[in-house]
């Protein structure tokens, strides 16, 4: 038996490797709770950084707070993710100012609360449109760029509820 080769061997964690540095990422909901951790968390990565959200205040506040953390660039796009067009344009504008998106990020999502008999059908169109419409297409306008670079990933950020329902979550999808 032959000892294993330095290729064979597993790869030691370099602290200090950056390997996604200089990609482009799109967070959506990026402005706060899961998706304000993994913006800050690819800011130290050395990941350039779009944001979207809907609110351009907490964008600003944000951009703000994670210019402190690394030297990223970072745009700021305030994208409803209902409106099919406003995530066209936004894509647009983010791969005009960064370059091709090759790391996409959907964590924005929302979350009714009513019993299934109270809920209004323009609450579920909502929020489809926002948790299951809006993935699709974002990750659809996305493909080319990361094709032409070689790389890409999508991360879909879901919850525990597609594993066990609650109470008055029926339009959680």
């Amino acid at each position: 038996m032959q000892p294993a080769s330095k290729a064979d061997s597993p790869k030691q964690h370099d602290p200090q490797a950056k390997p996604l540095a200089g990609q482009h990422a799109l967070v959506t909901g990026g402005n706060r709770g899961i998706g304000a951790a993994i913006a800050e968390e690819l800011v130290r990565l050395g990941v350039n950084l779009t944001l979207a959200a809907r609110d351009r205040e907490s964008l600003n506040q944000r951009r703000e707070h994670l210019s402190k953390i690394g030297p990223s660039a970072i745009s700021l796009q305030v994208m409803d993710l209902t409106d099919p067009d406003s995530i066209a344009e936004s894509h647009t504008a983010a791969r005009d100012d960064l370059g091709p998106i090759t790391i996409l990020i959907n964590n924005a999502g929302v979350a009714p609360s009513a019993p299934l008999d109270k809920l209004e059908l323009k609450s579920w169109e909502q929020t489809f449109a926002i948790n299951v419409q809006a993935v699709f297409l974002l990750s659809q306008a996305v493909l080319p760029g990361m094709q032409n670079k070689g790389f890409g990933r999508i991360v879909n950020i879901a919850s525990t509820a597609g594993l066990r329902g609650y109470p008055f979550v029926a339009g959680y999808v």
